[in-house]
């Protein structure tokens, strides 16, 4: 069995851990290649 996946600009992507580390930077590089990215933000 072969998995295909959809391109990133036609996935969304739920991302724990996005406001920092290795969390971050996969939630930067999945949006700078067209991904709908899902985080939270905490200021």
């Amino acid at each position: 069995m072969q998995l295909k996946l959809n391109p990133l600009s036609e996935q969304t992507i739920v991302i724990t851990g996005a406001t920092s580390g290795i969390g971050l930077c996969t939630a930067r590089m999945a949006a700078s290649r067209g991904a709908n990215v899902v985080g939270r933000r905490t200021e």
